[in-house]
């Protein structure tokens, strides 16, 4: 049991969409510039592809989704990923700190938690897509170790914009 102040990492373990559903709209509304999928694209999502994402990310599924809970309120999340062309790849998606607890070691205890579950197969490396304009999340992952891959594509819901893929090594220690 944790107490009102104390901040946990846990990896959600049971296929609870409603959970799933809440946190992802919470996100969409909260930094709705940060992510690909829109609040109104994900609110016409029926149950079962809330279900399948939420499967997808417990129990034995090779993915997870995290969420970082202060008390009982969870205040971040983000899903821990095997890289779909590369097992040897982890990455993070979808990463999330509530805007009234940014800057206060959520961030940070999630891609902690991340690195951990990337031990358990070990993996080469963590890589993720960040926003090109999103300077404060570039400068977050930089001071965790990110560095840019140099690789940059247009942003899926917003072509005006791009996205640069920025990697970890796994030897790197912050």
């Amino acid at each position: 049991m944790t107490g009102p102040h104390t901040l946990a990492v846990e990896r959600l373990p049971l296929a609870d969409l409603r959970l799933v559903r809440t946190l992802r709209l919470r996100a969409l509304r909260d930094a709705p510039s940060a992510f690909a999928e829109t609040e109104a694209d994900a609110l016409t999502q029926p149950d079962d592809y809330w279900l399948r994402l939420a499967t997808s990310m417990t129990g034995s599924a090779p993915n997870a989704m995290l969420v970082a809970r202060l008390g009982e309120d969870v205040v971040g999340s983000c899903y821990a990923l095997v890289d779909g062309n590369d097992p040897d790849v982890g990455r993070i998606g979808g990463m999330w700190v509530d805007s009234k607890h940014r800057r206060h070691g959520v961030g940070r205890a999630l891609v902690d938690a991340v690195r951990r579950w990337t031990e358990r197969p070990p993996r080469t490396c963590l890589r993720l897509w960040v926003p090109v304009d999103a300077s404060e999340a570039r400068a977050f992952y930089a001071a965790a170790g990110f560095v840019s891959t140099n690789r940059e594509r247009p942003f899926p819901s917003d072509p005006t914009r791009s996205i640069v893929e920025m990697e970890l090594s796994l030897t790197t220690r912050w």
